[in-house]
């Protein structure tokens, strides 16, 4: 994907999914590796990757009807922490 996209000039920096927050992604050994290591296992790739997985996880409060809709103050924390993880990375500017 990010060759096809190299070819097409199309920037690709990838980011945490929203997930729902689960206690297994902090205690348990494997998850927790997992989460810990996935953005230098991209950047070893030489991709992109800004955020931090666990900023991106919501507790089941902050869904609507399914663990992939977040209801609107979940999605406009999302958006801040999405445009603060780019300022902060530097690469906000990466798109201008």
């Amino acid at each position: 994907f990010v060759q096809w996209c190299d070819k097409r000039e199309v920037k690709v920096i990838f980011m945490p999914s929203t997930l729902l927050r689960n206690e297994v992604y902090l205690n348990d050994r494997k998850e927790k590796m997992f989460y810990e290591t996935i953005a230098k296992r991209v950047k070893s790739r030489g991709w992109m990757f800004v955020g931090n997985p666990y900023d991106y996880m919501y507790d089941e409060s902050s869904y609507f009807n399914t663990d992939f809709h977040l209801i609107d103050s979940a999605r406009k924390r999302r958006t801040e922490q999405m445009i603060e993880d780019l300022t902060v990375s530097g690469y906000r500017d990466y798109f201008r």
